[in-house]
């Protein structure tokens, strides 16, 4: 969202076709007020600048900004969407045309992928003929399906699901890799997050950097990416917002591309709701060499603090909890000669 867009809060209104209503059309079961309207005013801290924006500092966003239903009972709720709620109605035909339209593949192409005939393909998709174990192992390879969805894969064919999906307790050695990794990254910033970016571990380093978020942002289990760019999380302390929000947007959207999931769609559209800061640079876009690694400038009361993000994921994962985790480790960026 530029800096001219209209966005959603209870004193500026929506145009004609809001974000609100598309979101309404999209998923029925929202209601128009689940946007973020009118609610506490959350008191923003002043900008790195050192000057206090009115409309900023008093940005009047209810909580319910965090998706439809996401403030319940006066707390946060975590993304759990399940990105199968669809494929469990679909038929194994319905899902393998899904999954190859989504790559961008016509049918003669994945079936000399996977060493099959375009007819053998073509009576899988319309449910003319019955796949085994190893044709849908060589469809999943082909089109890179993630694990999750190989298990909804095999199910709707009527096989049992291939890979587990244990909680992160249940994966101990997993664990003491995954903690040892993170306190070997102090005294720098090191978390782990699911495929919704909910925290699951943090070596809980530099807590200054979270000074003046709100307590419902913090309370677990925290969304890194609206912990971030939420207006009132650390949004109006990044001192390059705009470069920072566009990195984070980009990381969605490929996200959503990959893999169809309500929750990071939810995610995605939540974000493009979120304000631009009064003292965000109005650059929205950065070129490759910039994506290669994307800063993140923070000004905290020691001074500035200058980051570099990494994300590691496991490379062979054959659990799909352990599939969809990512460690995010944060190193201090060295200054320039001429800063």
């Amino acid at each position: 969202m530029r800096a001219g867009d209209s966005f959603c809060n209870s004193r500026i209104h929506l145009s004609a076709r809001s974000r609100t209503q598309r979101a309404a059309e999209k998923f029925p079961g929202s209601r128009q007020g689940d946007c973020p309207v009118s609610g506490s005013n959350i008191e923003v801290p002043i900008c790195a600048s050192g000057h206090q924006s009115g409309a900023f500092a008093a940005f009047e966003l209810d909580l319910r900004g965090h998706g439809a239903g996401a403030l319940r009972d006066g707390k946060l709720r975590a993304v759990h969407h399940d990105g199968n709620m669809d494929a469990q109605q679909l038929s194994f035909g319905g899902l393998l045309r899904r999954w190859r339209q989504q790559r961008r593949m016509t049918q003669i192409e994945l079936a000399l992928a996977a060493d099959s005939s375009t007819r053998h393909l073509s009576c899988l998709e319309t449910g003319r003929a019955q796949p085994s174990r190893e044709i849908i192992r060589r469809l999943a390879e082909c089109l890179n399906i993630p694990l999750r969805d190989q298990n909804a894969l095999m199910l709707a064919a009527g096989f049992a699901p291939v890979f587990l999906e244990r909680s992160l307790t249940e994966l101990e050695a997993a664990k003491r890799a995954m903690d040892g990794v993170l306190k070997a990254h102090l005294p720098y910033p090191a978390f782990a997050v699911d495929r919704h970016w909910n925290v699951v571990l943090s070596n809980s380093a530099l807590p200054q950097l979270y000074e003046g978020c709100s307590d419902d942002l913090l309370c677990p289990p925290v969304n890194a990416m609206r912990l971030v760019l939420h207006p009132a999380g650390m949004a109006p302390r990044i001192l390059n917002y705009a470069e920072w929000r566009a990195h984070s947007l980009h990381l969605l959207r490929n996200q959503a591309e990959v893999r169809a999931d309500a929750g990071i769609e939810a995610l995605l559209s939540e974000v493009m709701c979120y304000p631009i800061p009064p003292h965000a640079d109005g650059a929205q876009g950065f070129d490759a060499s910039q994506r290669l690694a994307t800063p993140l400038r923070i000004a905290t009361r020691f001074g500035i603090v200058s980051l570099l993000n990494t994300l590691t994921v496991f490379g062979t994962p054959s659990d799909v909890t352990l599939a969809e985790l990512a460690l995010g480790k944060r190193l201090r960026q060295a200054r320039l000669p001429h800063e």
